[in-house]
């Protein structure tokens, strides 16, 4: 066997390797001296060599103070060179992060934080993230006078700048001292601001969250997220759509304003309609989110007191689960109250979708049979049907697509999906009956709604998903304004009979699947019963997320109106019961 002595092929490798390193130290040396010497492409090297390089980060420490020097040179082009020469030189290194503060990184770093040149404020940002993340350095950069600015940051600055300044002043904030400095600069209306502009699911959302839930803890931080317009529904809906992290910090937010005074702030929560999301928490959340879900579920019941556990299959628990809201009676008779009260509900739904069916049955025979109706006198005649039935009713669907949609934008309980589908199919197939027994139509006479002939069924279909989606803006829209259910079912009402007058002639304007499947199935015929199926539940649901895009984004909405501010969710709602829950679909 060869010895390592007898290897010809080892010998020159060892051999260069050895004079490697001595060459590679004496470069890493005339690199340092060169940035000594004011070298901005120096600077920039080391940038290049500390990237992903840890190795090259603890060589090229000696660079920190020549970087520093560089940093206070005032010129525009040698300050990002060091900027970002010393923000890769404290990625992930304890030892440089001290050594970067303790050399007087901070006078500089703090001054570029005020630069009118973004890009060089955002490269300061991003630098104090980096140092914040250490403990050791954290009473150092808090004492500098950087949280003010990295404020000011989160106010004025770029896109990536505000996320930095976000997680920088949530680094700083696990020292407790600061939370009173951070709050006395009123970061809160800039976090919510943030909130709503981004994704609610990403990291820097996590962050203002956790840093919100700190802040709340005082009561300067209550007063200042209840006065934000929007403030306490931007986290309920952070609880809705977050990640798992995020969902957690959101729960521990709204528990500890409801803990902290539980009169005061329990309506406030409730208002922005958080039961859903609180209610999916306990099932699907984080260890620590459901416990937290769990906990502020209590004390947003009307009793303080805990409720018995039952069963999670049944009906009992489903009806406590959706809203315990009954002070001060023995538990079971909660249980069979709230029964009674979601069976109430149905009643109402099954005799709105009646009526609605009823009367565009009746509307659509009279002029079939008799002629003494013209289309738009049916359309009419429908659209004073649903804003007598929201008038009167309030809560009511009446419209499988619509209970679809709002389930699925989590604004209406999955648990009585199947129940209130039922019941508007049932109501519907009544109706039908009734009609057939009142009218007497004959075979030809079809009160239906199918694709008129000659059209095929892809613009029928394009007709009754395009008038589905702005029927749902449209009652989204009524839902979050301020009108009584008078005004609101006028105006849901208009919108159904302006929308079957103008797509009546192509599809027959149903957008509504109980509309159509109560005559296809007494009738026993289904030309193409699957558009009307199909497409008033996906117009709905691209509806309901238009609507939500529009109303979250302050940007859309400036340009759109002017410089006009979003309304509050939850503030005043137009029309009550179902259609409240689909407030800001």
């Amino acid at each position: 066997m060869e010895s390592p002595e007898d290897s010809p092929s080892r010998q020159p490798t060892t051999a260069a390797a050895a004079a490697e390193r001595p060459s590679e130290a004496a470069a890493l040396r005339a690199l340092v001296d060169r940035v000594r010497a004011g070298e901005v492409e120096a600077a920039r090297e080391v940038r290049r060599l500390t990237r992903a390089s840890s190795r090259h980060r603890r060589k090229l420490a000696a660079a920190v103070e020549p970087l520093i020097a560089m940093l206070r040179s005032g010129a525009p082009e040698a300050g990002e060179a060091a900027l970002l020469a010393l923000l890769n030189l404290a990625v992930r290194d304890e030892r440089n992060k001290t050594k970067i503060v303790d050399a007087g990184a901070l006078d500089p770093l703090l001054g570029y934080l005020q630069s009118s040149d973004q890009n060089l404020q955002e490269y300061a940002t991003a630098a104090l993230l980096t140092l914040s993340a250490s403990s050791t350095t954290k009473p150092i950069i808090s004492a500098s006078g950087a949280i003010p600015l990295l404020v000011k940051v989160l106010n004025e600055g770029n896109s990536q700048a505000k996320n930095d300044s976000v997680m920088a002043l949530y680094n700083l904030s696990t020292v407790t001292d600061n939370l009173q400095t951070i709050l006395s600069v009123q970061p809160i209306p800039s976090l919510i601001e943030l909130l709503k502009g981004g994704k609610r699911s990403s990291k820097t959302a996590d962050k203002c969250c956790a840093l919100l839930e700190s802040l709340l803890a005082f009561d300067q931080g209550r007063v200042a997220l209840t006065s934000e317009e929007g403030g306490v529904l931007t986290i309920v809906e952070v609880l809705e759509e977050g990640s798992l992290q995020g969902r957690e910090h959101a729960v521990g937010a709204l528990l500890t304003m409801c803990e902290s005074d539980r009169n005061k702030y329990r309506d406030i929560i409730l208002n922005e309609g958080a039961i859903p999301g609180l209610l999916e928490l306990t099932v699907h959340g984080t260890p620590k989110s459901r416990v937290k879900a769990h906990v502020l579920l209590d004390l947003l019941r009307n009793s303080p007191y805990s409720r018995s556990k039952l069963p999670a299959d049944t009906l009992e628990n489903i009806v406590s689960n959706i809203a315990s809201q009954i002070d001060g009676e023995d538990r079971g008779g909660k249980a069979k109250k709230m029964l009674a009260e979601m069976v109430k509900q149905l009643v109402v739904e099954g005799l709105a979708s009646f009526l609605v069916v009823f009367w565009s049955c009746v509307a659509a025979l009279m002029q079939e049979m008799y002629r003494t109706l013209t289309f738009p006198m049916v359309c009419l005649v429908v659209a004073l049907t649903v804003a007598f039935v929201l008038s009167w009713f309030g809560p009511a669907h009446f419209n499988p697509a619509v209970t679809v949609t709002f389930a699925a934008y989590r604004r209406f309980p999955f648990a009585k999906l199947p129940l209130y589908v039922a019941v508007q199919l049932a109501g519907s197939l009544l109706a039908c009956l009734s009609v057939n027994g009142v009218m007497r139509p004959r075979d030809e006479h079809f009160y239906g709604t199918a694709p008129m002939a000659g059209h095929g069924s892809r613009l029928p279909f394009l007709m009754e998903f395009l008038a589905s989606a702005v029927l749902m803006i449209v009652i989204a829209t009524v839902a979050t304004g301020s009108a009584g259910k008078t005004v609101g079912g006028i105006a849901i009402g208009a919108a159904v009979g302006g929308l079957g007058l103008v797509i009546g002639p192509v599809s027959g304007g149903s957008m509504n699947p109980a509309r159509t499947l109560g005559p296809a199935i007494v009738l026993g015929r289904y030309d193409g019963v699957w558009i009307y199926v199909v497409a008033p539940v996906a117009g709905m649901l691209l509806g309901a997320l238009l609507n939500r895009t529009v109303r979250r984004s302050h940007r859309i909405v400036a340009f759109l109106c002017g410089g006009g501010t979003l309304p509050a969710r939850g503030s005043s709602v137009g029309i009550a019961g179902a259609h409240a829950v689909a407030v800001s679909v």
